[in-house]
């Protein structure tokens, strides 16, 4: 390590501390509803622009959900090196689970409260922090002068807590890269990194039945959609556990979690005095290594069938099965990556602390871009994504950034300089 670098990039960050916490508190408080985030987004990517960058602004896919606010908002840009070195991502997503009942928030979703060392708001750990910290790492980068070699990419998302609209719109943009690494920030335990994530395959079956009064319809003739629905998923159980099992017999990596299918929604097509004429019932499922996405649809086919089978009367209107547009497969780093040694140092010297590495049973987006090294790090010391009161350990802000300022200049490279500037700039090399 440069005990120069580390020393300017930690003054540096220490003393702006305030600044990026008040720069984050006003991120969070503007509300970013399912798919109404391009105030935010906005607001992001222009406060890039006000530091001299260019960025590129993009549509997403918006899949399967609605958009009030126009097709979801994305952006990417990049800080140009100036040659020779190896290109960085950092990457963060804008959008958030939505906040369910507001009234069990003990302030509001979108307050940015500050109390007892934390920060709470929808998206304060999953992560919007993570994509305010973007800014804060440019800004960084650009008071202590330090140039690198290679390009440093920033991509900030949309869709992706839902269908990865977002990355999949900017894989078919004409100024795609492909970068030598690519890190992820999103929330994550304190002190750990994720090296591996399960693919994602959650699906549909859709049940047809009859359109008519229920005052006329026949009980034996007339199929009710939703009784059927309800069947289905009690059987649902059963088909997980024998996943499961056939998952331990060929997993030989204990860091996996066992895989999941939970039905996670029922919808139906109906009016009040009808049988339903069609219903829906929706299942989160994830697929761990060494199961493959095709084998598990192939599963998943293979007892939708049976199902029919033990119920002859389905036969004439069998369900049938919608994979949702997520499919993401599984995610391994290779043991051997230089990324990962590289951010463990830089963590170290930034926390004090070793870095931990685990793997997780939900997934990430980031690999559909094909980077040969791909890390989900920080922004650790966080919780209550996905629930209510969510929050992030703002004593894990400052570390952080100096964690990433480290890793850029490693990774990326730092292009020679003589002599201190304006007090706050380093000789590098």
């Amino acid at each position: 390590m440069n005990p120069a670098l580390f020393s300017i990039l930690s003054e540096t960050a220490h003393r702006n501390a305030d600044r990026y916490r008040a720069f984050l508190q006003e991120l969070l408080r503007i509300p970013t509803p399912r798919m109404r985030e391009h105030r935010c987004i906005r607001f992001l990517g222009d406060s890039l622009s006000e530091l001299g960058q260019a960025v590129t602004w993009f549509e997403g896919l918006g899949l399967m959900e609605e958009t009030p606010d126009g097709p979801p908002l994305n952006f990417f840009c990049t800080r140009p090196g100036t040659g020779g070195g190896r290109s960085l991502l950092v990457e963060a997503h804008i959008d958030t689970v939505p906040p369910g009942d507001e009234r069990k928030w003990d302030s509001s979703p979108w307050s940015g409260e500050i109390g007892d060392g934390r920060i709470y708001a929808r998206g304060a750990h999953d992560d919007r922090v993570g994509a305010a910290m973007l800014w804060m790492l440019r800004d960084l980068l650009d008071q202590c002068g330090v140039r690198t070699k290679g390009d440093l990419h920033f991509l900030v998302t949309t869709e992706e807590e839902f269908c990865s609209g977002g990355m999949k719109a900017f894989l078919s943009h004409p100024r795609k890269f492909v970068p030598d690494a690519h890190i992820g920030l999103d929330g994550n335990r304190g002190n750990a990194c994720i090296t591996g994530h399960a693919g994602a395959l959650p699906f549909e079956v859709v049940f047809d039945g009859a359109w008519g009064s229920v005052l006329l319809a026949s009980p034996t003739q007339d199929l009710n959609p939703l009784t059927w629905a309800c069947r289905f998923i009690a059987e649902l159980e059963r088909f997980a556990e024998v996943t499961r099992a056939r998952f331990r017999e060929r997993n030989s990596d204990a860091r996996w979690p066992d895989p999941v299918l939970i039905p996670n929604a029922i919808h139906t097509r109906d009016w009040m005095s009808n049988l339903p004429e069609q219903c829906t019932v929706r299942v989160f499922a994830n697929v761990m290594p060494p199961i493959t996405l095709a084998e598990f649809k192939r599963w998943v086919a293979e007892f939708v069938d049976s199902f029919v089978a033990r119920n002859p009367s389905l036969g004439a209107h069998p369900p049938r099965v919608e994979w949702l547009p997520v499919e993401i497969p599984s995610y391994v780093l290779p043991e051997d990556s230089e990324l990962l040694r590289e951010l463990g140092g830089c963590h170290r010297e930034a926390f004090g602390v070793s870095l931990e590495t685990r793997y997780i049973g939900g997934w990430g987006d980031m690999r559909l871009l094909g980077s040969p090294e791909v890390i989900l790090y920080g922004p650790g010391g966080g919780g209550g994504g996905h629930t209510y009161n969510e929050y992030f350990e703002l004593d894990a802000l400052v570390p952080t950034l100096i964690t990433l300022g480290l890793l850029t200049a490693h990774w990326c490279g730092i292009e020679e300089s003589s002599g201190l500037d304006s007090g706050c700039r380093i000789p590098l090399g």
